[in-house]
């Protein structure tokens, strides 16, 4: 079991708690450190990620926090800290 399973997503998650999941996941498919990590990181530029590291990384997101993440939010996810903002919008919507 995943811990996105494991944890309640009825509440609103807050930034925090989901940069906790979202970074490690990040830095794993940049093999770095997660401290090394800052919001303005960009994942193409910064992380070097390419097309098929974020196919990787859009599927255990979506796979630790139990969401589908659409194409056109996946497209908006440009930097850390757009990956943890839009991880919270979905989050939210799916809690309304």
């Amino acid at each position: 079991m995943s811990q996105g399973n494991a944890f309640s997503t009825r509440r609103s998650l807050t930034r925090d708690e989901v940069a906790a999941r979202v970074i490690p996941i990040l830095a794993e498919q940049a093999g770095m450190a997660p401290e090394e990590l800052r919001d303005s990181h960009s994942l193409i530029d910064d992380l070097l990620y390419d097309s098929l590291t974020v196919v990787e990384t859009v599927m255990e997101l979506e796979e630790e926090f139990d969401v589908e993440i659409a194409d056109d939010a996946a497209d908006g996810m440009r930097t850390v800290g757009d990956v943890i903002d839009g991880m919270c919008r979905l989050l939210e919507d799916r809690a309304d």
